[in-house]
């Protein structure tokens, strides 16, 4: 058979007839029909039947069309792979980052940058002379944009020893939206690095060195240490008139007068060992070698070179590895109270979500209808979604930015798994020292997923095993933390038209003021601690009122507690996981079920909300003044007197900043100090809420694990006695530091993951 009609008998049988024709016999005169068009276009391109081709051009056109069928069938094979794998990840992994559906207004949404980790090491360098006695005191400045950091000065020499390692934030460029813009310090996309002479009037540039994050080992792909080269980096100098002096005629007499001039480097022998400069230096029980001399053909005292590692660590980034869920948010509906003029106030919503923020359209009716449902993919199910009502005051003769009203907050390991909860959130807020409520938005909320990724999610550590290993520390974690919260403030508020994100809204939301010293913030946190404690809390805050009998049943109950503590000691292990055991079942009994109710914000540790019902008749009490013109005022005491509470509290802010910024020194020390022991006893709180979060039941699949290891761990004390319990406790706890592992073990990961009262603090 030749080669034409086997292409013409495979085009033949490749054509079958379509589904869509039913009569058996249509189908084969189309199938037919089709194999002949099929044949002449092949015998066309084969050049059957035209006597100006010769063999060698017929077969070289077989071949070529050989080549574009095996081409076609291979397209088509990896287009089926392509299809079958997003299918197969689909399946695999069926969520979604962020999705928004609506049938009404369409949201604003923002992905904010992501943030990589640079490590920077700095071993040593050569600089040139800038000081008379022809030394240096030379520093390195690494800026990445997002963060600037300092290395150790180095006083007097002109071979420097820094032996420094830094990890510093980076905003990825990459990772941020065609239709959004970074800040004009962040776009630049290489980092900074300037050797400088410090002096005693004004420091002085040395040189500078510019490297492309593109260029920068880590960039595109994780990387190793060990495959990180150290080398020498020659810095481009800057045009200082100090170092032409000294590289001049001038220059050197004077620093023959005043100093040492430079010497040529030496073969290494023990008169020359302890020289300044020298080839090698052994430091740390380390030998650090230097490449050569100063490189006399360069500008003024010489070249200016440094010996560093540089590279992106991505073993400082969470640890997340996909996502184990999703959550679906409803917003159906928001209803507000009118403005101090009876005027409606128009309603806007900001939820924020891990890299996400969302605002909603601006509704001005009374009672706003919403009909946006959100979904945001979940990596680590103790991240709270947060949900602020603010009023859009645009519309105003004197637009103003928009005025918070109040917020709430969800936490999905609270919730069932995909079971829609139903709820009502109330809006409150602090006007001076009373809670008010202003409002209440409904919506419906679903956490998708799965109980064991979820439950796994929860012991996990939330870094990598070397950030335990090789810690940046607590001051460079917070100083990064920092660093990048301000710069997504910046990136937010720095956008143009409908994508830029007031700073009146960023405040509330990021907590800003929680981060200073308040005294309803503290009252608030001890308060936190002794309903924390719980019996034992108010037994210690009522221990007089106990020992005096004032309250009978209650202080005879405390002594039986203590004297059957007592008497039965070794009984007390099993006694208490009873007592844990009954009440976590007992709490498994609340009304809807565990995972059914998401909890409101707390106004309790604010005094509890004010009693709308009685401000009502105080205010129908009180008749309506008149001003200068003879017309009725619009409004009414109690909205006067919020009034005159957010005034005071602007006042005070404003007093605060004024004092912040004036010599108030000792001012600043006690506020530092007292927000730090604020700080600390917020912690200490939240520590036992966490734990007192578990016989609650507010996060039903860790309670209901803790409380089958409750009735598995009562076993096992009735075959092991007391001592031996605690003695391999204590033996645990004291042991080696060696024999230690810097990385948290799985319950104190749990416990930090748990539910507190922080999350729900107005």
């Amino acid at each position: 058979m030749t080669d034409e009609n086997m292409l013409f008998t495979d085009a033949t049988a490749e054509v079958q007839a379509t589904d869509e024709i039913e009569d058996p016999e249509e189908a084969a005169a189309v199938a037919r029909l089709q194999a002949i068009l099929k044949g002449r276009e092949i015998r066309k391109a084969l050049g059957v039947g035209d006597p100006e081709l010769s063999k060698e051009e017929k077969a070289q056109r077989i071949a070529e069309l050989r080549a574009r069928e095996e081409a076609r069938e291979r397209a088509a094979a990896a287009f089926k792979k392509v299809a079958s794998d997003k299918e197969a990840l689909r399946k695999a992994c069926p969520y979604v980052y962020y999705r928004e559906e609506t049938t009404r207004h369409t949201s604003t949404h923002w992905k904010v940058p992501k943030m990589k980790y640079l490590h920077f090491k700095l071993i040593e360098g050569i600089v040139p002379a800038m000081d008379l006695n022809g030394k240096s005191d030379p520093f390195v400045v690494v800026d990445t944009g997002m963060q600037r950091w300092k290395s150790n000065t180095i006083d007097e020499t002109l071979l420097p020893i820094w032996d420094q390692d830094v990890v510093l934030g980076v905003i990825d460029p990459k990772s941020v939206r065609p239709d959004q813009e970074l800040p004009e310090d962040l776009k630049r996309g290489y980092v900074d690095i300037s050797c400088w002479d410090q002096d005693v009037a004004q420091d002085d540039t040395i040189a500078t060195l510019k490297i492309p994050f593109k260029k920068i080992p880590g960039y595109f792909q994780d990387v190793e240490e060990a495959d990180v080269p150290v080398k020498w980096y020659t810095l481009e100098q800057e045009e200082s008139i100090v170092d032409d002096f000294m590289g001049s005629g001038v220059g050197k007499f004077l620093q023959s007068i005043v100093g040492t001039e430079e010497e040529e480097p030496k073969k290494k022998t023990a008169k020359d060992r302890w020289r300044m400069v020298q080839t090698s230096v052994k430091k740390k029980g380390r030998v650090h070698e230097f490449e050569g001399k100063h490189d006399k053909d360069a500008r003024g005292q010489g070249s200016c070179r440094l010996k560093f590692a540089i590279w992106f660590d991505h073993n400082y980034l969470p640890n997340t590895p996909s996502l184990i869920g999703q959550i679906k948010l409803q917003l159906k509906s928001c209803f507000l109270e009118k403005r101090e003029n009876k005027k409606n106030r128009r309603s806007m919503m900001v939820l924020q979500y891990n890299d996400y923020w969302v605002r909603t359209h601006t509704d001005e009716n009374q009672y706003a209808l919403y009909d946006n449902r959100f979904t945001f993919g979940v990596l680590d199910p103790s991240h709270v979604i947060t949900v602020a009502v603010f009023d859009d005051r645009s519309d105003l003769l004197i637009p103003s930015g928009p005025k918070y009203l109040g917020k709430f907050r969800i936490r999905p390991c609270t919730l069932a798994l995909n079971k829609p909860v139903h709820t009502t959130q109330p809006i409150m807020r602090i006007y001076g020292d009373k809670v008010k409520q202003v409002g209440k938005v409904e919506l419906t909320v679903t956490f998708e997923g799965k109980t064991l990724p979820v439950v796994a999610a929860m012991f996990r550590p939330p870094l990598k095993d070397h950030a335990y290993w090789h810690p940046i520390g607590e001051e460079g974690e917070k100083q990064i933390e920092e660093c990048y919260k301000q710069r997504v403030a910046e990136f937010l508020v720095t956008q143009k038209g409908e994508l830029r994100l007031e700073e009146d809204v960023l405040e509330p939301i990021l907590d800003e003021k929680d981060k200073t010293f308040n005294m309803l913030t503290f009252k608030a946190h001890i308060q936190r601690i002794v309903e924390g404690l719980g019996p034992l809390g108010k037994a210690v805050s009522h221990f007089d009122d106990i020992c005096e009998w004032k309250n009978f049943n209650y202080s005879l109950k405390v002594n039986i507690y203590v004297a059957l503590a007592i008497w039965y000691a070794k009984f007390l292990p099993h006694l208490c996981l009873i007592l844990l055991t009954r009440k976590f079942l007992q709490n498994w009994c609340v009304p809807g079920g565990p995972g059914r109710v998401v909890a409101p914000m707390d106004p309790s540790l604010y005094g509890g909300l004010v009693d709308e019902d009685n401000n009502k008749k105080q205010d129908k009490d009180k008749a309506p003044k008149k001003n200068s013109d003879g017309e009725e005022d619009e409004g009414n005491g109690s909205d006067k007197e919020n009034e005159e509470a957010e005034k005071d509290e602007e006042d005070e802010e404003e007093e605060v900043v004024e004092k912040k910024g004036g010599i108030f020194d000792e001012y600043k020390q006690m506020m530092t100090l007292l927000t730090t022991i604020q700080d600390g006893i917020g912690s200490a709180a939240g520590v036992l809420e966490r734990l007192s979060s578990l016989h609650t039941w507010e996060d039903p699949r860790i309670s209901g694990l803790i409380t089958v290891i409750f009735f598995i761990v009562l076993m096992f004390f009735n075959y092991l006695p007391l001592r031996i319990i605690l003695v391999v406790v204590a033996l645990f706890v004291m042991r080696h530091p060696k024999l230690r592992d810097p990385i948290p073990p799985p319950p104190v990961n749990l416990v930090e993951r748990l539910p507190s009262r922080q999350e729900k603090m107005l």
